[in-house]
């Protein structure tokens, strides 16, 4: 589903002193000249020396990739075209210049806890299930909840953080249908880690975009948030009092559905088509007429009850659409092992089991290597997991839900339902945007938080074009449902 807390594929941050953070500030200010301290650890990233201060073409010590420094100075050097700090080699206490570039910036997973954070949620502040009627009850609910959850000090950049976020987007008073816009904050968070930016966008961000909604919508006579983290489809909705939509449609019935996310979102499940299903009628006559494709694609739903999975769904796919690639991989995969009672005749979980404890106790790790990517590129157009992942699962003598396979597996149906032709029709991507076109009670709510901004973007979904995806990763294929991504 489109939600905020399943979203943030991560922001890719310079990894050394010389570059800039995501949020726009140079990596060399927040890390080092902002907060400075002489007894902070920092790493080198390549072998490399300290040089002279008077004398940049004088080494004074050799340096290998993984030392300890210190930076001695708040300051940086420009030396010709490069960047120098003052650094001590802990190892051996010598002193010099040493380029920025080698130097690796600080890892973290910021205050907030990393990726997984579910600090400052709806959940987390209690407003979940929840109904308000205007921004003031829902700020102050919220504000009285982060100030009685999170008194320690350490917090107190982040509450300010978001409070400013709360004051940027209650002033805003412009809102159209369909809408980009940017607002500024009164302050910049230098201080704060790009980790916990990116948090509080994922996290608050639903509660930011509903203040906003409640402040600035002629049409939100009250706006109710989604009763728990994975329900289908939407965040919250608002109710209006009169619609001219469709008897019996959810719009009819007053409501709006916001689906929020921030930094791009992630794949939405496709078994959330049936929210569709179930709160617009004119879906049923689109589905009549497109059946063939709604099969296919509903083959690829995941349902508990009936125990279908994203990897029992991607061997049954490749049983029913690909039996040729099928039998072609597992020739492939036989041409390497010699004895034929360990051969296998299937790329069912249990075959491909057998095959890997074979390959993994008896084929060095390029060997190994080699044959899984002649298997990319030949069967599966190039997808699948890079060369590092291959190798961790050749170290570690484990492979979960054989993902060295069922990953690219899984990518290449998605191909295949992106671009697979019938004439001048690409059948499953037609039918699958033919059916969130008619979603026009559910608007997309897009709002990412900066150090300094918010950028929010709102659409309807009938507005959109969607591909499907898959945000499996080869260690756990079965992670993430096929899904589709606007």
């Amino acid at each position: 589903m489109i939600k905020l807390k399943d979203i943030l594929e991560s922001i890719k941050l310079e990894a050394d002193l010389s570059g800039k953070r995501s949020s726009g500030i140079p990596s060399w200010d927040s890390f080092v000249s902002y907060k400075f301290d002489p007894s902070k650890p920092f790493y080198v990233d390549a072998d490399a020396f300290i040089v002279s201060p008077e004398n940049i073409k004088t080494p004074l010590a050799a340096v290998n990739k993984g030392d300890e420094l210190r930076i001695l100075n708040p300051e940086y050097q420009v030396v010709g075209r490069s960047k120098y700090a003052r650094v001590k080699l802990v190892k051996n206490g010598i002193e010099g210049l040493f380029p920025l570039k080698f130097i690796t910036k600080p890892t973290s997973v910021g205050l907030l806890g990393g990726k997984q954070s579910k600090m400052f949620t709806p959940t987390d502040i209690g407003v979940n299930g929840k109904t308000f009627v205007d921004a003031s009850t829902l700020v102050n609910a919220s504000k009285q909840a982060i100030e009685n959850k999170y008194k320690d000090p350490k917090y107190e950049e982040v509450k300010q953080y978001i409070y400013d976020c709360i004051s940027a987007t209650v002033e805003s008073k412009t809102l159209n249908e369909v809408f980009s816009k940017t607002l500024l904050l009164k302050n910049k968070y230098l201080g704060l880690d790009d980790q916990d930016i990116n948090n509080v966008s994922k996290n608050f961000g639903e509660v930011l975009a509903a203040i906003y909604i409640l402040s600035t919508s002629k049409l939100a006579e009250k706006l109710t948030f989604a009763p728990k983290e994975d329900t289908p489809f939407y965040d919250f909705y608002i109710e209006k009092e009169k619609s001219t939509s469709v008897a019996g449609s959810a719009m009819a019935r007053g409501k709006i559905f916001y689906s929020v996310k921030s930094h791009g979102g992630s794949s939405t499940s496709l078994e959330n088509l049936n929210f569709l299903l179930n709160n617009y009628s004119k879906v049923a006559k689109i589905f009549e007429d497109y059946k063939k494709e709604f099969d296919v694609i509903n083959s690829l739903m995941n349902n508990k009850l009936n125990d279908a999975t994203t990897v029992s769904n991607i061997e049954k796919f490749f049983k029913a659409h690909f039996p040729d690639k099928i039998q072609s991989i597992v020739e492939k995969l036989n041409s390497v092992v010699k004895e034929e009672s360990k051969k296998i005749s299937s790329l069912s979980q249990a075959d491909l089991n057998k095959w890997f404890t074979y390959a993994i106790s008896n084929l060095d790790k390029q060997t190994f290597i080699n044959i899984i990517n002649e298997i990319y590129t030949q069967h599966l157009a190039g997808k699948g997991a890079e060369d590092k992942s291959l190798e961790s699962m050749y170290d570690n003598k484990k492979s979960k839900h054989n993902g060295y396979l069922y990953y690219a597996m899984g990518s290449y149906i998605v191909e295949y339902l992106n671009t697979y032709k019938e004439g001048n029709r690409t059948p499953y991507l037609d039918t699958l945007n033919m059916l969130l076109n008619y979603g026009s009670f559910i608007q997309q709510f897009d709002i990412d938080l900066y150090y300094d901004r918010i950028v929010m973007n709102i659409e309807k979904f009938k507005t959109k074009e969607f591909r499907f995806s898959y945000n499996g990763v080869a260690s756990t294929p079965g992670n993430r449902p096929i899904g589709f991504k606007g």
